[in-house]
This record gives C-alpha cells, structure tokens and sequence, in this order.
C-alpha cells in the first residue's frame, strides 16, 4: 500500500483519500458479508 504522506502535501486531499479507503474497505467487507448470507440461504433452500 501506498503511504498516503507520498500522495501529497495537502492535508485536506490526504483527509479525504483516507476517508475514501476507509469506505471502500467496509463496503468491501460488507459486499462479502452480503455474499455469504445468500450462499447460506441458496444451500437451504436446496436442503428441502
């Protein structure tokens, strides 16, 4: 990973770049949760 310090100088333009990682992980994290409940749910619904 890239350190953030090496982007820029701007403290604001980092602040945003961190925020902007920061979401992207959780929706990454989250997309992955989401994943795993409708595999859960396909192999029920195949039990029966």
């Amino acid at each position: 990973m890239v350190n953030r310090k090496d982007l820029s100088d701007e403290p604001d333009l980092n602040d945003r770049l961190r925020f902007l990682r920061e979401r992207e992980s959780v929706h990454s994290q989250r997309f992955r949760e989401a994943v795993e409940i409708l595999k859960e749910d396909l192999q029920q619904r195949m039990i029966f």
